[in-house]
């Protein structure tokens, strides 16, 4: 459990960027080396199973629908629960959804995750 909301430690920050790199990379080892085995995803898709596997298919079936689409973490804080994180998903013909999530991490590795919001951006125009 993470202690009172500030800084976070680079391990921390080191593991979520691993972790959003391996889903931008399509690499599902790198995947299960990020998530716990039990991990909780606290947002799954119809009939997702639960921990590792759900996730991988999960990030599977995202990958089918959006092959380009690449990821950026914009910030992490530390709550009392978790760590949050902001990020900004991009995919020709979706355009740029921003989300915020929070995530907990036991043992160097993400064992719960929730998806708070989400937010399509605006395309940018030129005047």
């Amino acid at each position: 459990m993470p202690g009172p909301p500030g800084a976070i430690e680079p391990a921390v920050e080191a593991l979520i960027q691993r972790c959003f790199a391996a889903i931008n990379g399509d690499d599902f080892g790198a995947v299960a080396s990020v998530f716990a085995e039990h991990c909780v995803d606290h947002n799954p898709l119809p009939g997702q199973p639960p921990g590792l596997l759900g996730i991988q298919l999960k990030h599977a079936f995202y990958r089918a629908v959006a092959p380009d689409a690449r990821t950026t973490v914009e910030a992490i804080s530390r709550e009392e629960d978790g760590y949050r994180v902001c990020w900004t998903t991009s995919a020709a013909g979706l355009g740029r959804v921003q989300y915020t999530g929070v995530c907990r991490i036991e043992g160097g590795r993400i064992c719960e995750l929730r998806v708070l919001s989400s937010s399509p951006l605006l395309a940018e125009t030129s005047g």
